[in-house]
């Protein structure tokens, strides 16, 4: 403040009132008065009060050496300042010179518009002069005035910010005296100098109120809590923070002290944390572990800190606290422990379940084929010796009939023949139903060839389309295909309510597909198909039965539009157990269809990828139950279904969104910038439309989630590959 110029002086002490006259330059109003000592004097004590009110000293102080200043330099022998009571019903003086003991700090002047100072205070349009109190006929003359022997007198109101008045400041002489427009102008100056200083210790009391009201509120929070400045340097800390940290006031405040209290592997992140915050001015949260002096060890904190702002969206300055969330992450770790534990049981008894599932399949398998080779024994017997013997006695009867003359006899005979061929008929039929031999004599196709043929015996005409090349099937996977056509096709008599239906072959390669088709009642939706309800136990079955021997079962049913069942297997080995650790795993490649005869070209050729080979499974019999579409190789990340797409060139490939090394946002945008034709169609975990936007934007035409019904994905990819 030792700075302090007498143009700043001029500055404080305008105020409202007469500021005109003070914009104009000191120098300027220094010459026009003549640089008197008088002025010189004025400005000398306007600058001095200046300071003083700028320096934060006491009101009692600041408002004494005024009543000082303004009595000496107006060479006045009385001077007052006059405070307005809060009811409005009087001054008292709290100030003043040349007053006998007992008025200052105890005199009440009357406040009524009569009265002197109720006058002064009642008047805005500048000060009040008295000539001679003597004579005063405006209002009633103070009794004190009288008493002390005043004549002349000037007075002003010291504003309070567009309130009542704060009070009244006069100078008194015991002589008439002309006061000058100096004098007014002094007196008024430093009344608005004392406006100023009463309004700036009133705020600071109120702030100092205030701040000691959040002190007290901060001190009973069970948080640390603090305030830092613009620049991040912490200004204050709560009891809670000193009681918790064992620090002293002369630490905690010093520059990044604060940091020392955290565990030592957490101080850079932190710090590196607050300079961003601080840098950047947003909200700053943060975990990290504090030092526990009082109970030892650390506990977790949640750090926040919200930085206020002025009315220009400037940071004045922060409030931060810390939140002992230590109970709330060690129940997370132990959630996330017990989590892992139970994935952990769930996958062991999972995979338990899987193996079992394997050993009840091929139990079933096994019991299939015992059950076909029993039946094979049953009807060669049959055809060996019961047969034979029949056709043996048949061979007598013309031996017998011509022994026979008498007609009694000739007719016993040719009952007895009719008799021999309806049993040799049954037994025929019998051996064709325990076990055809066509199916053993000219394999699989000729056999569904036979099975149609005997199918309309049951009121069923069956249609038998045979597309590629016939091959050999292993005599256990055609048996168990074999009697899964035929139970597909009782069901078709019993359930569907028509009486034409389609068996379709197709040879693809390493891969035999067999397909049953009707148009008649269908099925309810996959979560309605309850076996037990709809008696659809025969489903069950077959599907069980084609796992067994590596093959798959797909369905595709619409209740009144008919039923579509499509049987897939191996033609050669058995298909990888992703679950069994015996077998090695072995790279993806493309599968059947991607060299050697190749697709129909009316099939859509699909890649898929996903890095679960569950998932993978699941999807690839979604896929493939839809007629036309044909999985031609799988890929466990982005990086191997790109490859795949550059070698096969399919027609859609399948792309999970979260997968490991390139996920299927970049797979999109790169199968997508090297303007490959394959169409891109997403599957992904996550509903959000956020994730969709991105597959899209990198080339996806369809976006299906997972919990969503998978037989929508076969007819994204129809779509995406025209045939939708």
């Amino acid at each position: 403040m030792n700075d302090l110029t007498s143009e700043d002086a001029v500055s404080l002490s305008s105020g409202t009132h007469d500021r005109i006259a003070h914009d104009r330059p000191l120098e300027d109003r220094s010459s026009k008065a003549g640089e008197t000592p008088g002025n010189a004097a004025r400005q000398a004590a306007l600058v001095a009060l200046s300071r003083k009110a700028l320096a934060g000293g006491s009101l009692e102080s600041l408002l004494d050496a005024a009543a000082g200043d303004i009595a000496r330099v107006m060479d006045a022998q009385l001077s007052k300042i006059a405070e307005r009571l809060p009811d409005g019903s009087g001054f008292l003086i709290r100030a003043g010179r040349g007053w006998r003991p007992g008025v200052v700090g105890q005199a009440v002047l009357e406040g009524g518009s009569g009265e002197a100072a109720g006058y002064t205070a009642a008047k805005t349009s500048g000060p009040v002069v008295v000539e001679d109190l003597r004579l005063e006929t405006r209002f009633a003359p103070p009794a004190v005035l009288l008493e002390h022997g005043v004549v002349s007198g000037l007075s002003v109101t010291i504003p309070r910010g567009g309130a009542d008045p704060y009070g009244v400041l006069g100078v008194y002489t015991t002589s008439r005296r002309e006061f000058t427009g100096d004098d007014r102008e002094f007196l008024t100056g430093v009344a608005n100098l004392l406006s100023f200083a009463l309004q700036r210790i009133r705020s600071e009391e109120a702030l100092r109120a205030s701040e000691k009201r959040f002190r007290d509120l901060a001190d009973t929070m069970p948080q640390m809590v603090w305030t830092a400045d613009r620049n991040g340097v912490v200004t204050y800390f709560n009891r809670r923070w000193f009681e918790y940290t064992r620090m002293d006031e002369a630490t905690a405040f010093l520059p990044g002290a604060w940091v020392q209290a955290l565990l030592p592997e957490d101080r850079d992140s932190a710090a590196e944390a607050w300079r961003e915050a601080v840098r950047t001015g947003k909200v700053f949260a943060l975990e990290c572990r504090y030092l526990h002096h009082a109970g030892g060890g650390f506990h977790w904190h949640l750090v926040r800190a919200v930085p206020v702002r002025d009315d220009d969206g400037g940071i004045l300055q922060w409030f931060g606290t810390c939140t002992d969330v230590h109970d709330q992450k060690e129940a997370e770790r132990e959630l996330q422990e017990l989590n892992e534990t139970l994935e952990h049981r769930v996958e062991e008894r999972t995979r338990s379940l899987i193996r079992n599932q394997r050993i009840l399949r091929k139990v079933a398998t096994q019991l299939a084929l015992v059950e076909q080779k029993e039946r094979r024994r049953l009807a060669s017997e049959l055809h060996d010796y019961l047969a034979q013997l029949l056709v043996a006695a048949q061979l007598k009867l013309p031996l017998v009939r011509r022994s026979l003359t008498d007609p009694e006899g000739q007719a016993f005979v040719d009952q007895l023949d009719d008799m021999l061929r309806e049993s040799l008929t049954y037994t025929r039929t019998l051996i064709a139903d325990l076990s055809p031999t066509v199916l053993y004599d000219h394999g699989l196709a000729a056999a569904l060839t036979w099975l149609a043929e005997r199918m309309a015996e049951h009121g069923l005409t069956v249609e038998v389309e045979r597309v590629g090349d016939e091959v050999p099937v292993p005599e256990d996977r055609a048996v168990v295909t074999f009697q899964a056509v035929r139970e597909l096709l009782f069901n078709v008599v019993k359930h569907a309510g028509v009486d034409r239906a389609r068996v379709r072959v197709e040879h693809r390669d390493r891969e035999l597909e067999v397909t049953v088709s009707d148009r008649g009642a269908g099925l309810p939706p996959a979560g309605d198909r309850d076996p037990v309800a709809t008696g659809h136990f025969g489903l069950v079955n077959v599907r069980e039965r084609m796992a067994g021997i590596g093959g798959s079962f797909g369905i595709r049913s619409v209740p009144g539009r008919g039923t579509d069942v499509r049987l897939t297997l191996p033609l050669d080995e058995p298909r990888e157990d992703p679950d069994d650790p015996r077998q090695e795993r072995k790279p993806p490649a493309a599968r059947s269809g991607a060299s050697g005869i190749g697709p129909r070209p009316d099939t859509v050729r699909v890649v898929l990828a996903d890095d679960h080979a569950r998932v993978r499974e699941g999807l690839r019999a979604t896929i493939e139950s839809f007629p036309g579409l044909r999985v031609v190789g799988e890929a466990r990340d982005g990086t191997e279904a790109v490859e795949l797409v550059r070698v096969l060139a399919p027609d859609v490939v399948v792309l999970d969104v979260n997968m490991p090394r390139m996920n299927g946002i970049e797979a999109a945008r790169l199968i997508h910038e090297e303007g490959s034709v394959t169409r891109v169609v997403a599957i992904s975990v996550q509903n959000d439309r956020e994730t969709e936007a991105l597959m899209r934007a990198a080339g996806a035409v369809a976006y299906i989630t997972k919990g969503s019904d998978l037989e929508a994905l076969g007819r994204a990819i129809l779509a995406a590959a025209g045939r939708g």
